[in-house]
């Protein structure tokens, strides 16, 4: 396969680059996910977020945007502790 630049720096971008980027993503679950993930990463290196990747889902309940916004107040406390 040939691959980006940017994605033979690790191996985590090279397992982002040949499995999410650019595929078709329809899954609402997942877009938010992702957004969220792009916003977080402002300023940052895209491995590092890769890297924190499995703690972000857990500390985000896997980005379940209905559990976030039930729980909000409580996700935000323990996020920021």
């Amino acid at each position: 396969m040939k691959r980006c630049d940017w994605a033979t720096k690790s191996l985590q971008l090279m397992d982002y680059h040949d499995t999410k980027w650019g595929v078709p993503d329809y899954d609402e679950q997942s877009l938010f996910r992702d957004l969220s993930l792009e916003i977080m990463q402002a300023g940052l290196q895209w491995n590092l977020i890769l890297k924190k990747l499995d703690g972000l889902d857990d500390i985000y309940h896997q980005f379940d945007f209905g559990y976030l916004a039930y729980h909000f107040e409580e996700v935000r406390r323990g996020s920021l502790e």
